[in-house]
């Protein structure tokens, strides 16, 4: 991909409001693609340091990793998105929800299983591929683990927010294909963003999401036992244990717990968690 004049200044104002210093700039290429901002650019301004990066990237065709480096260190950052949005669209896409009311024409087994951690998701693919639902959730639980570095423990917010997106776009292309858009992170990301309309008290925002997607009924939430492994469980019903893993966790099962569920425990990781997959929805 190569950048038109103007596209490359709107990336330089991007950037430069994103990463203020020649520091900040500079540890974002070295962690995130291990590259020199100064034997590229050499000395000078942030002005023309930051040109002079983009030039290079453009010229050596290496300009999309460096945006999606950008985006990666400083998630948060609302023209980054719009930049991303507009400059990897057709590179780095992951479908939206209303993308996939309409059956696709692909097999969920043509969905590249790409990975930042090599992790394979083969297994997964072919679980959802036979419909098995539950081997899947439980697959699922196990690779967001693996993609955060977070095997047999907690995620936190900090954990979260360094969860490849590549890797969350993978797994959720994979569920929505295959269920036709009835299951997947991004449907979840929808239904909770629906019922932030309807409260901003965070505890009640989790409840009125558990009842939407089927894990709550008569005010209670649901043993994992009682969920419906099938494609009449309610819009967003899975995955489970993957959503699991951002809560808690493979150490506690929190679904047959209520008591842990009255204490409002991980609405705000779920918001954190919901944030990350919308960013990786470009």
């Amino acid at each position: 991909m190569k950048l038109s004049g103007e596209q490359r200044k709107k990336l330089q104002d991007t950037l430069i409001d994103s990463f203020p210093n020649t520091i900040s700039l500079e540890r974002m290429l070295s962690f995130e693609l291990d590259r020199n901002l100064i034997a590229i650019t050499g000395e000078g301004s942030l002005q023309d340091i930051v040109f002079k990066l983009i030039q290079t990237a453009n010229s050596q065709g290496w300009i999309e990793d460096l945006v999606r480096a950008a985006l990666k260190s400083n998630p948060r950052n609302p023209k980054l998105i719009a930049i991303a949005k507009e400059f990897l669209t057709n590179h780095w896409q992951t479908p939206s929800v209303t993308s996939y009311q309409t059956p696709p024409d692909s097999s969920v087994h043509q969905v590249a299983l790409l990975s930042e951690q090599g992790i394979n998701y083969s297994k997964l693919r072919d679980f959802l591929a036979n419909e098995q639902w539950k081997e899947a959730d439980n697959e699922t639980e196990t690779l967001i683990l693996e993609a955060a570095c977070r095997k047999g423990q907690l995620l936190n917010v900090e954990s979260i927010q360094k969860l490849p997106i590549t890797d969350i776009c993978t797994i959720d292309k994979l569920w929505v294909t295959s269920s036709k858009g009835h299951f997947g992170f991004s449907v979840q990301k929808q239904i909770w963003e629906d019922n932030q309309k309807n409260t901003d008290n965070e505890y009640k925002l989790y409840c009125l999401f558990g009842n939407r997607v089927g894990w709550r009924k008569h005010e209670k939430w649901l043993q994992y036992k009682d969920i419906t492994f099938n494609l009449s469980a309610p819009k967003g019903h899975f995955p489970q244990r993957g959503l699991e893993a951002v809560l808690l966790g493979k150490t506690i099962q929190w679904w047959s717990n209520e008591s842990l569920m009255s204490l409002g425990l991980g609405e705000n990781l779920f918001s954190e968690f919901f944030y990350r997959v919308s960013v990786c929805n470009l």
